[in-house]
């Protein structure tokens, strides 16, 4: 209809502007266009054209106003500023997988075609959000907590809404927006305390390798979304996931009370008290966590044969952290601060067959353990070593929240 309206719009223009000409043309004989009226004077031609230049205008008049209402956006349209979605040009890598199985599968898939889905996206929660802003990056790490109706598609079309909301963040220092998001969702507390990637989806992006973000989908809690809980060996599953647990800290205790005994470097078991000394130039670190994480470290080197005193033992990120007093062959101070113990390995000599022969103990003493302490869950709960065994399967199977390691 408005295309209709556009060409007469245009027809009746072509002929208005025609009109002055032809008149021009007639006033100087009239005699060409005055056919049915005896007297053909100027006056004739003036009234019949400028009567039908009034009428044509008005025709013209009329359809621009059409046109305009018909097409031009309202006040509240024009406010409303057309967005295209910056999503239509991304493409996410979902990777399902599934680490008992070792199987695989991966797509690509728009996020234009994620947000066309009409999928139920499950409600989450922030556990915690870690935002590192430095020179070399800037980095966000989120982990939520999705409960509510969970699904494959719903987790996709979650994580693609906040990659897109960390992505329009625009208040860091040394970037524009977030050049590292990493976006971890999980099913219950307990998986996001285990340190032991039990996520049930993932989103990671890297600028500076990754062309597009990939979603990783974990399988195995997919799987058991919809799953019954099941009851065996007279046990309720919440049961067997107690004893689950308990089988974990016994493997847990095992292996670490053989390595305190038969440690394979020395500088990786230091006690307090200890002293020891040097044989490469070694960091202190002054500060083991400073007051602002983006400052550089103070470090101070110390040469070799520096003698060192343990005064405090701290983990961190699983690794040994000493607090020593340092002090020269000549005694005199050399400064106290913090000596990383991957940073001492190498630095005792230790004789290569004396080394083997602390392998073997540990070893052996790790499997005397472990074999005492299921024995004695064995007993504490009525099993067999067989079920337990199948207990152990059954809670990787279905990827069972680790406890936290004591």
């Amino acid at each position: 209809m408005t295309e209709m309206r556009n060409f007469f719009r245009n027809f009746f223009r072509t002929l208005f502007s025609l009109f002055p000409i032809e008149l021009i043309i007639r006033l100087i004989s009239p005699k060409l266009v005055i056919r049915w009226r005896n007297k053909k004077t100027r006056d004739r031609v003036f009234l019949a054209y400028g009567l039908t230049m009034v009428i044509f205008l008005i025709i013209v008049i009329f359809l621009d106003i059409t046109l305009n209402v018909t097409t031009s956006p309202t006040e509240q349209e024009k406010e409303k500023p057309t967005v295209t979605p910056a999503s239509t040009d991304i493409k996410y890598e979902i990777i399902k997988f599934d680490y008992f199985t070792r199987k695989e599968e991966s797509t690509v898939v728009s996020a234009s075609t994620i947000e066309q889905k009409k999928v139920v996206i499950p409600q989450y929660s922030v556990l915690n959000e870690d935002v590192y802003d430095a020179p070399i990056k800037t980095q966000i790490i989120l982990n939520i907590l999705v409960s509510g109706k969970i699904s494959e598609p719903g987790l996709i079309a979650l994580l693609n809404q906040l990659y897109f909301s960390i992505k329009a963040r625009k208040e860091f220092k040394y970037h524009d927006s977030p050049t590292h998001i990493y976006i971890y969702a999980f099913t219950s507390k307990e998986r996001a305390e285990s340190d032991m990637g039990q996520w049930i989806a993932m989103l990671e992006k890297n600028d500076y390798i990754d062309v597009e973000p990939t979603i990783h989908i974990n399988e195995r809690q997919i799987t058991q979304l919809d799953a019954k809980p099941e009851w065996r060996f007279g046990l309720s599953e919440e049961k067997r996931k107690e004893i689950w647990k308990e089988l974990i800290l016994a493997e847990d205790r095992a292996r670490k009370e053989a390595e305190e005994q038969y440690p394979l470097d020395p500088t990786q078991s230091l006690r307090v008290g200890q002293m020891f000394q040097l044989s490469r130039e070694t960091p202190l670190i002054l500060e083991l966590e400073p007051p602002d994480s983006t400052a550089p470290a103070k470090i101070r080197w110390l040469p070799p044969q520096t003698t060192s005193k343990v005064l405090k033992v701290v983990e961190k990120q699983q690794t040994l952290w000493y607090f020593v007093v340092a002090r020269s062959p000549s005694k005199a101070f050399l400064g106290s601060g913090w000596i990383w113990s991957v940073a001492l390995i190498g630095q005792l000599q230790v004789d290569r067959t004396e080394q083997l022969e602390q392998v073997r103990k540990r070893v052996e003493l790790e499997d005397r353990l472990r074999d005492k302490y299921k024995d004695e869950l064995a007993k504490k709960y009525g099993l067999t070593r067989k079920q337990l065994k199948e207990i152990t399967i059954e809670g990787i199977e279905k990827d069972w929240p680790f406890p936290k390691e004591e």
